[in-house]
């Protein structure tokens, strides 16, 4: 691994911030400011590098397709139409291993986990830039997590004195510090790696968004950049108003299929919603015809210290 320096100085508002470094990812120290209206069909920067533009922030993922979301388990690769201002989820499957499956080894930064029971967990670089959760089953009080750096998979592998098939190695971003042979974890993608548009409202909860989409036809298996703070024109909105009536609202929050719609006091559901972000004075509000019109500007907040 070649570590990757760079300042962070502000060219003109802007600047690049490269994510901590993990296996797999293209465009490492290229910190040039990108149009963050266009789709790349090359990968230019690592995924989940941030974009500052002023108040705005960005984050670049790649844009996998469309998924009817049943646990997007129906994801067809074809374009997403009108997606501009539209709010994106990641797409992962994380899994839970029973602690039989499980080695840590004390001292270095490797963790084996075998018998991989998905097939898209089954390829080099999966869950690199991913997390690990776990407790031990032998000692019942002490937590493990981790960043993933690496994930390398392999078919069959000896490890721990016995041969094993289907299997994960980890490198982590911080040693062991009490190797295990029997901890239950819970792996998680890096939600960068892959994003999707949900064509319908079902679900919704299973994934948060990380951001909106700034291209308006993406096509599947591009890269492209999100937006996930700052103000934001919001051209997707639905619901009983648009915010700034009578009852003046302020708070938008996210739907399944991405758009967003008024949080209403009186509104019970949609306070199990994601918040998308609150609105900021324009003409919408001050003139009062929130009511009917369906383009506020919002103040995006899904990345305000989340992920």
């Amino acid at each position: 691994m070649k570590p990757v320096i760079h300042s962070l100085v502000n060219n003109d508002g802007a600047r690049i911030e490269m994510p901590a470094w993990c296996q797999g990812e293209k465009g490492w120290g290229n910190l040039a400011h990108p149009n963050v209206y266009t789709a790349d069909s090359t990968q230019q920067y690592p995924v989940s590098t941030k974009y500052y533009e002023g108040e705005r922030r960005f984050r670049y993922t790649k844009y996998v397709g469309v998924s009817a979301p049943a646990i997007h388990t129906g994801l067809a690769a074809t374009t997403g139409e009108d997606l501009l201002g539209k709010f994106l989820f990641p797409i992962g499957f994380p899994v839970t291993y029973a602690s039989t499956y499980t080695y840590g080894v004390e001292g270095t930064k490797i963790v084996e986990v075998d018998t991989l029971v998905r097939a898209v967990e089954q390829v080099t670089d999966y869950y690199s830039g991913g997390w690990m959760n776990g407790k031990d089953t032998e000692r019942p009080s002490r937590m493990f997590f981790r960043r993933i750096v690496k994930h390398d998979y392999s078919a069959a592998k000896t490890y721990g004195g016995a041969d094993k098939t289907v299997v994960g190695t980890f490198e982590v971003d911080q040693n062991i510090v009490t190797g295990f042979t029997a901890m239950a974890l819970s792996i998680v993608p890096n939600p960068f790696k892959r994003t999707v548009w949900q064509d319908a409202h079902n679900n919704w909860q299973y994934n948060a968004s990380h951001g909106a989409s700034m291209v308006n036809n993406p096509a599947a298996n591009t890269w492209i950049w999100l937006q996930d703070l700052g103000p934001m024109g919001c051209n997707h909105c639905g619901g009983p108003g648009y915010g700034g009536d009578e009852a003046a609202e302020t708070k938008y929050v996210v739907l399944g299929d991405g758009s967003i719609t008024v949080m209403i006091d009186q509104t019970v559901s949609y306070g199990y919603h994601q918040i998308a972000g609150y609105s900021l004075p324009n003409a919408i509000t001050e003139t009062g015809t929130g009511e009917t019109e369906q383009k506020p500007i919002i103040w995006v907040c899904v990345g305000n210290g989340g992920v």
